[in-house]
């Protein structure tokens, strides 16, 4: 009678074990979850650097254009109408005509004579633009001798180095004392002339 409880005990455990048996923990999506919640945060901007602008004193460099003295500029023409086709030819005689000439000398202008001038304006300038000397002569010349007293440069101002130049201008003038061509110009050097003759050789 004592193996009826065994039996019975172990019946018992026998149907427990082959009762239902409930279903084992799902697992949890951590990848999947942080992945979206990498999707859900805000992208972050990326700024990029914007170029400062440049200081007033960066201004870039321009090199200033040199400008002629006044002196070496023909004066400007106004004419109310436009000039006849002889004034094509108008021009300095570069044949006969020096930019240098010997100092307490009379320098001679030429120039390409026209038909049509009722006469010509001469004007002679320093490097500043100051007129020096002015004069009008009448049109059947193509040459001018200017005044040697009107160059007042010293020996002694050449022998050390001072070179000064004067400008020229002629003007070509109508009837009415108008510009009948434009103006041509030009550069006036007084040099030094050597008197000294050269000496021979010794021995």
């Amino acid at each position: 009678m004592k193996l009826l409880p065994l039996i019975l005990a172990g019946g018992l455990l026998l149907l427990a074990a082959c009762g239902p048996q409930s279903a084992p923990p799902e697992a949890t999506p951590a990848a999947t979850e942080t992945a979206e919640a990498l999707d859900a945060s805000p992208t972050p901007t990326v700024e990029l650097p914007t170029r400062q602008p440049l200081p007033p004193t960066w201004t870039p460099f321009i090199r200033p254009t040199f400008t002629l003295p006044p002196a070496m500029m023909p004066t400007a023409d106004v004419s109310p109408t436009p000039y006849p086709d002889e004034c094509a030819t108008f021009r300095p005689d570069y044949d006969r005509l020096e930019d240098t000439f010997p100092l307490g000398a009379s320098p001679v202008l030429y120039w390409v004579q026209l038909a049509g001038p009722a006469g010509y304006r001469i004007r002679i300038l320093d490097i500043s633009g100051r007129e020096l000397f002015v004069d009008q002569i009448p049109p059947d010349v193509d040459w001018y001798v200017v005044p040697a007293d009107v160059f007042n440069v010293s020996q002694e101002a050449l022998a050390f180095g001072e070179v000064p130049v004067f400008g020229w201008e002629v003007l070509p003038l109508d009837s009415a004392g108008q510009p009948y061509c434009q103006t041509i110009a030009g550069e006036l050097i007084p040099i030094t002339i050597s008197t000294e003759a050269p000496q021979e050789g010794t021995g």
